[in-house]
C-alpha cells in the first residue's frame, strides 16, 4: 500500500501500461474488442428511437460497458474480487436490458423495482433465459462472479505468493501473473456475450442503417 493517493494513481497506471507492453498480442485483441463494442454503442446512439424505453436501455448498455471496462483494469491490477464483482453487475444489467426490451410493462416494472409490492413479480420476470445460449453463458458468469467476487472477498488473497523481502524487513507478495491471466480469460470469454445480448435489443436500429 502506497503513501499518497497520487502515488497510487501513478502506480496503477504504470502497472497497467507495463502489462500491456509485455503482452502486445493481448493488448491488440482487447483493443479491437473494445473498439467494436464502442462502435456498436455509438451506432445505436446516432440512430436511437425517440421512445423512452429505447433511451433507457441505451443508457443501461453504456453503464454495462463501463462496468466491463473497469473490471478489465481491476483484473490486470490483480484486484480479482472487485473485477469479478463488476462482471456480476454487468451480467445482471445485461439480463435486465433483455427483459426490459420485451415489453413496456417490464420497463415500468424495472423502474419501480424498489417498490415492495413489485418484488415478487420482478424476480419472476427478470431472470436469465436458459434456452438462449448467450444468456446461459452470462448466467454462469453471474454465478461464478457472485461466489468469487461479491461474496468471497479473499479471491485475491488466496492466490498471493511470496516474492521476496524488501529493505530487509518487508515481505513482498503478489498474485502470480498466471492467476491474473486466468481471471482475464473469464473476462475475454464474457465480453461478447454481454454485448450481444444488450445489442440485439436494438436489432431494429441496425436493420435501418
Amino acid at each position: 500500500m502506497l503513501g499518497s493517493l497520487r502515488e497510487t494513481i501513478n502506480h496503477d497506471h504504470q502497472e497497467i501500461t507495463d502489462f500491456f507492453d509485455s503482452q502486445p498480442e493481448i493488448y491488440e485483441l482487447i483493443d479491437a474488442m473494445v473498439i467494436s463494442a464502442r462502435g456498436s454503442i455509438m451506432t445505436v446512439l446516432e440512430n436511437l428511437p425517440e421512445d423512452g424505453c429505447s433511451t433507457f436501455r441505451y443508457m443501461l448498455w453504456r453503464t454495462m460497458y463501463d462496468y466491463v471496462e473497469t473490471s478489465l483494469l481491476l483484473l490486470i491490477k490483480t484486484r480479482i474480487d472487485e473485477g469479478y464483482a463488476l462482471l456480476r453487475m454487468a451480467a445482471e444489467l445485461t439480463r435486465d436490458i433483455a427483459r426490459i426490451a420485451e415489453s413496456q410493462n417490464n420497463f415500468e416494472m424495472w423502474q419501480n423495482r424498489a417498490s415492495s409490492h413489485n418484488g415478487e413479480a420482478y424476480r419472476s420476470i427478470f431472470r436469465f433465459n436458459n434456452s438462449d445460449a448467450h444468456e446461459k453463458h452470462i448466467l454462469s458468469l453471474y454465478n461464478l462472479a457472485s461466489v468469487y467476487g461479491v461474496h468471497s472477498h479473499q479471491t485475491r488473497d488466496a492466490h498471493l505468493s511470496h516474492l521476496g523481502v524488501v529493505q530487509g524487513k518487508y515481505i513482498k507478495v503478489n498474485v502470480p501473473e498466471r492467476k491474473m491471466l486466468d481471471a482475464l480469460t473469464l473476462w475475454l470469454f464474457s465480453f461478447f456475450p454481454l454485448h450481444i445480448v444488450a445489442g440485439r435489443t436494438f436489432a431494429d436500429v441496425y436493420s435501418t442503417i
